[in-house]
């Protein structure tokens, strides 16, 4: 039987494809029919176009298919229409999934929710877990991502779905194109260095770290369960340190304070509006990340599902990497970041990791 994969041309989806094929699984993608598929080019994989808002192209891509990983998202925190944002989300994990009830022969759904869902503090010391679930707006996603996942939920108990949860945390690594929004930390940081920071802090995880994940989820994840796939917590101004020791960058001098953050969002959103671009900065996260900390516990799926993690040493240089073989960084930056570095980085021993 095969594998069913939403949204398998992205980020996180075209990992998924590779580590299933690795394992000799055959694999369906189902893309939108105006679908980049780049990353999918020379894999032996048979290619599903449809939309996930609309529930009959579903329903006929899962014939042949015995397991489902629906990992079809609108990562972004700013459109021009944010209900289409919410609609991705909402609308289309209601119709996947009753449209894998309709099917009615799936052993297995892997459902890819987002740390969004389970929340922030405002306290470094307030270490989040599978037992929380969000409850503020911090951006159009985090409000999209804890909807879906309330909606996924819901339909799994009415429906007697087999469903598990992953929950992945800040996603870094190769074949990021777009990219997404997490990478654009890397990214900008490399092109104009980061001259200021701001309280708050990331979990930090590697793309492949989280594809891992999710076929363990598969293999070993309690149905109804959820699991959070994650690396290891680090501040805002640690995470920038970090990248100015990878690629001898500057490090941030200048703490940003709500009004400084609010400010440079809204600045970001106009310099966007006139370059008709999405912008990599907003308002709204301005005036709600600064003092959040996305710190979580990932001890359940390291527990239970066997999962592993790197450093964030680990998955901030191999994005950087990344970035210096791609296209979106001039030469001039290319010769001025020590390659050998990092890779000198990635080889060394894995330490323990903190939750």
């Amino acid at each position: 039987m095969k594998v069913l994969v939403t949204g398998a041309n992205g980020h996180l989806g075209s990992h998924l494809v590779r580590q299933l094929l690795a394992e000799g699984r055959e694999v369906k993608a189902f893309v939108r029919p105006t679908a980049d598929l780049t990353h999918l080019d020379g894999l032996d994989i048979e290619i599903e176009r449809g939309n996930i808002l609309k529930g009959d192209t579903i329903f006929r891509a899962l014939e042949g298919c015995d397991t489902l990983y629906h990992a079809a998202a609108l990562y972004s925190y700013w459109h021009k229409d944010p209900q289409v944002i919410l609609d991705t989300a909402m609308i289309g994990t209601k119709n996947v999934l009753s449209a894998a009830q309709l099917y009615g022969k799936l052993n297995k759904i892997v459902y890819t929710s987002s740390i969004a869902a389970i929340g922030f503090s405002s306290n470094p010391e307030d270490i989040r877990s599978e037992l929380d679930f969000n409850g503020e707006r911090v951006s159009i996603y985090n409000e999209a991502k804890t909807a879906s996942e309330k909606v996924a939920t819901a339909l799994a108990i009415r429906l007697d779905l087999p469903i598990v949860i992953v929950n992945p945390a800040t996603i870094l690594g190769s074949l990021d194109t777009r990219p997404t929004p997490s990478s654009q930390l890397v990214l900008q940081y490399l092109k104009k260095g980061a001259p200021v920071y701001w309280e708050g802090g990331m979990n930090l995880v590697d793309v492949e770290d989280v594809a891992r994940g999710h076929l363990l989820a598969e293999k070993k994840g309690y149905i109804g369960d959820r699991y959070i796939l994650g690396g290891e917590n680090v501040s805002i101004k640690q995470i920038y340190e970090t990248l100015s020791e990878l690629t001898g960058g500057s490090k941030p001098k200048i703490k940003l304070n709500r009004f400084g953050a609010t400010s440079i969002g809204a600045l970001a959103e106009l310099i966007a509006k006139c370059k008709r671009k999405e912008p990599i900065f907003t308002k709204e996260l301005g005036q709600n990340l600064v003092g959040k900390y996305a710190y979580y516990d990932i001890s359940k799926a390291k527990r239970e599902l066997g999962y592993q993690s790197q450093s964030h040493q680990k998955v901030l240089a191999r994005a950087v990497k990344w970035f210096l073989e791609s296209e979106m960084v001039s030469q001039k930056i290319k010769n001025r970041v020590s390659t050998n570095y990092l890779d000198e980085i990635q080889s060394t021993p894995q330490g323990e990791q903190h939750a």
